[in-house]
């Protein structure tokens, strides 16, 4: 029990993570993440049920799936993840376009403050335009 609540904390990690790291997803971004995150968390449940025997015999090598599933899970999320200029994550990785750091402060204010995960005061003056304009279209300014 205490596996499976770390690899749904894990895929619930992984998921705001990219989303703080590419916060440009667009109208729906909020349908998608959560439906991913259901649809993993689904699929942890699915798989630890069905092959909990084989993973008990197979120790070691059930480390190993279990990284390929997460290592599968990075690449189904960057590759289906919505984006407003209509380019991939994964895309954007290869070809070298990471995020800046005024496109995490984006990300971390547009779903950890509107989470409430992050209860600390934000000095609006020392943000740029855009990051001002996301967090007052959060605090609903």
């Amino acid at each position: 029990m205490i596996i499976i609540t770390f690899k749904i904390l894990l895929t619930i990690i992984i998921h705001l993570s990219l989303y703080v790291l590419y916060p440009d997803t667009g109208k729906y971004d909020m349908w998608y993440l959560w439906t991913s995150i259901v649809l993993w968390i689904v699929f942890w449940l699915w798989f630890s049920e069905k092959f909990s025997t084989l993973k008990k015999l197979l120790f070691p090598l059930s480390i190993l799936i279990n990284a390929g599933i997460f290592i599968l899970m990075i690449f189904f999320i960057t590759i289906t993840m919505p984006q407003e200029d209509g380019t991939m994550v994964i895309k954007k990785i290869s070809t070298g376009k990471f995020p800046s750091s005024e496109n995490i402060e984006r990300g971390k204010i547009k779903y950890f403050y509107s989470l409430g995960l992050n209860n600390s005061k934000i000095d609006l003056n020392k943000l740029k335009d855009p990051i001002k304009k996301s967090y007052n279209k959060i605090a609903g300014e």
